[in-house]
């Protein structure tokens, strides 16, 4: 993907980001909004500014609770970030919206999250990649009445791992294109009355393997009506639907897959 292409696609993406931080400052009448400035090197108590940057989870912490917080990312390798953003914050996190492979999340231990978002924040991730050299790792969990929006992301490799997770009345959305050029365990994954709403296009680059594309279980649904999937697809199983609803694109495709259906729910059996 060269950065003409990127160029080109992330322009909606800026003012998705824009509208995030707007909306939700005009809904609370919040006077005060928070920008800092993260790197690779940064530590967890500077001051989270151009020279001397922090971490991404120093500013998550430097974020006051019930404020908005923008976090610029500098370009580079941010090695099992773990960044935990909790209780009712608004946080934007955004690297090269030009080049999105310039800022990478990358996990280098087994069954980790690179992003969680809970205890009712809202969150949105744009313009960058996230990837693991690690197994069972998980790109972006949201849990406990999250809102979770993703912009221009790139999901590399995640061997048995999945790149969204919501749980416990969780929301995560995908607000523009997303690219998928790694193979994973699942793509999405909502459970326990949560939903995604992956109204965006997704392209591959290159044929991977997702062993289960989209995951629903418990009174959960995932809307994929806007979807499109485009580029060389997915072998694996579309969905897994248990107690939920999974609601493909209406334009006549399917999740990217090479069996399973998708359109009923799986019920419990009677005994």
């Amino acid at each position: 993907m060269t950065d003409a292409v990127f160029h080109r696609e992330v322009l909606l993406p800026r003012a998705l980001v824009a509208a995030l931080v707007t909306a939700p400052m005009q809904a609370q009448n919040v006077q005060n909004v928070h920008n800092f400035v993260v790197s690779p090197a940064g530590d967890a108590n500077g001051p989270c500014t151009e020279e001397r940057p922090c971490s991404p989870q120093g500013a998550v912490d430097a974020c006051p609770m019930g404020e908005i917080c923008n976090i610029a990312l500098q370009h580079g390798v941010y090695e099992d970030p773990a960044i935990n953003m909790y209780y009712h914050r608004t946080i934007t996190m955004t690297g090269d919206c030009n080049d999105p492979h310039a800022v990478v999340f990358r996990a280098t231990k087994p069954n980790t999250a690179l992003v969680w978002v809970q205890d009712h924040v809202t969150a949105g991730l744009s313009c960058l990649t996230l990837d693991s050299v690690a197994t069972g790792t998980t790109g972006i969990a949201a849990r406990q009445h999250a809102i979770a929006d993703y912009v221009s992301i790139v999901f590399g490799q995640f061997s048995e791992g999945t790149h969204i997770l919501v749980n416990e009345l969780s929301i995560a959305s995908c607000m523009s294109k997303a690219w998928i050029s790694g193979s994973a365990k699942s793509h999405v994954v909502a459970s326990y009355l949560s939903k995604i709403n992956l109204g965006c296009a997704v392209d591959f680059p290159q044929r991977v393997q997702i062993d289960i594309f989209a995951t629903a279980g418990l009174f959960s649904v995932i809307d994929a009506t806007s979807a499109r999937f485009t580029g060389a697809g997915a072998d694996g199983v579309r969905c897994a639907n248990n107690m939920a609803a999974i609601i493909e694109p209406t334009d006549g495709q399917s999740f990217p897959g090479t069996s399973g259906e998708c359109k009923q729910p799986s019920m419990p059996q009677q005994r």
